[in-house]
């Protein structure tokens, strides 16, 4: 979880730099965190945020999906499947038809909060955007494709290095972890050649 919200931060923040530093002219104006604020001083930052909050929220909504398996891809979260990536995508989003449901509402959510005017700039603190939707959704992206390479690190760390258990069923024939309590006495009296 450390490296998807240090990508989730990473994206955001340069986001908002991207959007106040790279097209605007890195006027940060003064007192911008207040309700009063003017407008037309903060208007870059209200504008960078807005970028950043939409990143933001996408990136924490596409989290959810990412989190539905630990290792597989969102694209194919099922490798055994004999169906194409595309269709196995949609049929394992819309099998949790209220995390679907949920995750579309919050991307559709995005606009008003940017766009209804007394939420946007009394509530949020935010401008209407333009060109910053092109930004923020490129930092999305870069966001999904930083989590599937994330997994993809994993999946070959669990492959090739990991030690772990290969057969559960078979570790677990081999050494019974309630050997010690199969008697009242301090040694073991089970015979392992009767588990096999």
């Amino acid at each position: 979880m450390f490296v998807y919200g240090f990508l989730m931060a990473a994206c955001c923040m340069v986001c908002f730099v991207v959007v106040v530093y790279g097209k605007g002219n890195g006027d940060l104006g003064s007192d911008c965190n207040s309700t009063s604020a003017d407008k037309h001083i903060c208007n870059l930052v209200f504008r960078g945020r807005s970028a950043a909050f939409g990143a933001f929220t996408w990136c924490a909504l596409i989290l959810a999906w990412e989190c539905i398996h630990p290792t597989n891809s969102l694209l194919k979260m099922n490798p055994d499947s004999e169906h194409s990536w595309w269709k196995q995508t949609i049929t394992e989003l819309w099998s949790n038809q209220f995390l679907f449901w949920s995750i579309i509402g919050g991307f559709i959510s995005v606009f008003p909060v940017v766009y209804i005017p007394v939420i946007n700039t009394k509530v949020f603190l935010h401008a209407p955007i333009g060109y910053e939707w092109g930004v923020a959704v490129a930092f999305t992206v870069l966001y999904f494709l930083g989590s599937e390479g994330w997994k993809w690190m994993k999946r070959i760390y669990f492959r090739k290095w990991s030690k772990k258990v290969k057969n559960p069923e078979y570790e677990l024939e081999r050494s019974d972890p309630f050997k010690k309590y199969a008697s009242f006495s301090r040694s073991n009296t089970m015979d392992p050649d009767m588990l096999a």
